[in-house]
């Protein structure tokens, strides 16, 4: 029964330590957003927030994650972080009226961003093993 715990107890450590730190990463998104609404979110019109969101704070909340193996809650989570700070700016606490706006506004989310970067990323890796390859042959 203990060589049966030891192992389940290794195996949870083993996957706590290959997984992402959400709370730092979360934290930092957050920072970064509320750095840009403290600066513009009263001058500025929402297509310019939702732009310098884009390229400003996503990539904070995205960095290195194509290649992390990431569960459904955790895409869930980065889907989360970003629907609370789109219903914040839409003032709105409705999640259809937050998915008709990203639509209208073409923002995607996090699970839809890391699904088409992870995509690039194998197709990358597999183009440069074929090559190598090739040379080596």
């Amino acid at each position: 029964m203990t060589k049966i715990k030891s192992k389940q107890q290794r195996v949870k450590k083993e996957q706590k330590d290959s997984s992402y730190n959400s709370q730092s990463i979360t934290v930092s998104f957050y920072r970064s957003v509320n750095a840009i609404f403290g600066k513009v979110l009263s001058t500025a019109t929402v297509d310019v927030i939702l732009h310098l969101i884009n390229s400003k704070c996503l990539p904070v909340l995205l960095y290195g994650l194509k290649v992390c193996p990431l569960t459904k809650a955790d895409m869930q989570s980065l889907d989360f972080c970003v629907n609370m700070i789109l219903m914040k700016l839409f003032v709105t606490n409705n999640s259809s009226i937050v998915d008709e706006c990203r639509h209208f506004f073409n923002f995607e989310l996090p699970s839809e961003l890391l699904c088409k970067r992870t995509a690039k990323f194998l197709h990358n890796c597999t183009h440069t093993v074929i090559n190598l390859f090739l040379y080596l042959v």
